[in-house]
């Protein structure tokens, strides 16, 4: 409630256009700067070319700057600026790079519900619940050539329960993965955590699952989970 109280006290609203319609009772009338164009650019980082990467990357930091500087000017004019971001963004978001940038103007954060715990509620599990660590790892899977893929292949060794966030390559994940986990290790895939009407749960085994997702891209933005905690029951038989 808190942030929706936010919302309606703000009088500029930074934020993309999915938010703005699923908060459109709530933004009439506001002054909106529109993200889109940043979001956009940003979902299809992940196959882009070096080159295009760096031309990407450029264009991030235009927008940015173009964001600073529209939140600067309405705090100059005394007004009330909310800044709303989704999924996970003080894990693998921009909430933190947000604070730092705009430490001067003593930002207030309102958390809500993160995309990593609304998939722990659509698997229904206790995600620490694997043997023999209880303990959860959070990580994402960027390009095949980069250094979090060799990463997870060594977090595996653990074998805790492994949460991957946004992974590239789904393929090599499950192969990397697959070097110490068994081949009937439970793995779901949640997509669109926290989205009613999109939200979708595939569970399978790291020898099935390739079978069970058909095309990858259609998933996105989705969490992996790998791990005995989602064959773990607490009940035996018939309650």
């Amino acid at each position: 409630m808190r942030g929706l109280r936010a919302i309606e006290d703000a009088d500029l609203i930074v934020c993309s256009k999915r938010a703005q319609e699923k908060f459109a009772s709530y933004l009439k009338g506001k002054d909106i700067f529109d993200t889109s164009r940043f979001l956009s650019s940003r979902k299809d980082y992940i196959d882009l070319t070096e080159k295009e990467l760096k031309i990407c990357r450029k264009e991030f930091r235009k927008l940015r700057n173009e964001i600073a500087k529209a939140v600067r000017q309405a705090i100059k004019k005394g007004k009330t600026v909310a800044i709303l971001q989704g999924a996970d963004p003080f894990i693998y978001g921009g909430g933190g790079r947000a604070c730092e940038r705009y430490a001067d103007l003593n930002p207030v954060v309102i958390p809500g519900l993160s995309s990593f715990n609304a998939a722990n509620a659509a698997l229904a599990k206790n995600v620490t619940r694997s043997k023999p660590t209880n303990s959860v790892i959070l990580t994402t899977g960027e390009s095949p050539e980069s250094y979090t893929h060799k990463i997870i292949e060594d977090l595996a060794v653990h074998k805790a329960t492994m949460v991957i966030y946004m992974p590239k390559d789904l393929k090599d994940i499950v192969a990397r993965l697959s070097t110490h986990y068994p081949p009937q290790a439970p793995i779901a895939i949640v997509c669109y955590a926290g989205y009613k009407e999109k939200e979708r749960v595939i569970k399978g085994t790291l020898e099935n699952i390739l079978d069970k997702i058909g095309d990858e891209k259609k998933l996105r933005p989705y969490l992996v989970y790998v791990g005995d905690f989602l064959a773990h029951r607490y009940f035996k038989g018939k309650q």
